[in-house]
């Protein structure tokens, strides 16, 4: 789409400051840009909080710049809950254009894990692995180009966290505070913050507050 090198920069710079490319994994905190660039990336994502922690590998593609689909699968755990298989998947729409300095975007994912029992604790209780978790959110951001690094961006997600089945279904209001940096054209990192409303440990949290790092590298973009 583009013809010159110094065209394709800003375009991938949008890429990798759209890079919260994981689904909604229990363990891992919410976080998501307000920007898509057509393309596919992919990330490791790491995050945790109050004894409770997950890893994973995610994926993003959008085939147009105001929708992105993005999902992933790992590994959730925590003293209390076991450890077990984790996914999630997340689709998110973005309403601001390309090049515009603040972004907005809606969101709405679904995630769980495989289901596992405890029976090292005296009682026994089904895990947060036997709840789903929907979270609904609008992300709201700001990028710069250039400073440090290639360009940076900083966004917050409100978001409200519905749980269904396991032992304690539900909902939460939870909001989420991230950063974005672009290191290259092609290489970018995440981090950030989830904090709000919280469940027992017992049932799988979240406690307050959750962090999350990830790394992505843009591998297609248009």
């Amino acid at each position: 789409m583009y013809d010159t090198s110094s065209a394709r920069i800003p375009a991938l710079l949008v890429a990798i400051l759209a890079a919260s490319a994981d689904g909604q994994l229990p363990g891992i905190p919410v976080l998501q840009n307000a920007w898509a660039t057509p393309g596919i990336m992919i990330a490791f994502n790491g995050g945790g909080g109050d004894s409770r922690g997950a890893v994973a590998g995610a994926a993003s593609w959008a085939p147009v710049q105001h929708f992105q689909l993005s999902g992933g699968v790992g590994f959730q755990g925590g003293r209390s809950v076991g450890s077990s298989a984790a996914y999630g998947t997340r689709v998110a729409v973005p309403l601001a254009s390309a090049t515009s300095p603040m972004g907005l975007a809606m969101f709405a994912g679904i995630g769980g894990a495989s289901s596992h029992r405890n029976e090292s604790i005296a009682a026994a209780f089904d895990s947060v692995t036997n709840s789903t978790e929907v979270p609904v959110g609008v992300s709201i951001g700001w990028r710069h180009y250039g400073g440090f690094a290639r360009g940076f961006s900083l966004f917050l997600a409100p978001t409200l966290v519905f749980y269904s089945g396991g032992t304690a279904p539900g909902n939460l209001f939870r909001l989420g505070l991230g950063l974005d940096i672009s290191l290259t054209d092609s290489w970018g990192i995440t981090g950030g913050l989830d904090l709000g409303q919280t469940r027992p440990r017992a049932v799988g949290g979240p406690g307050p507050p959750q962090f999350g790092v990830g790394v992505s590298r843009a591998i297609a973009t248009r």
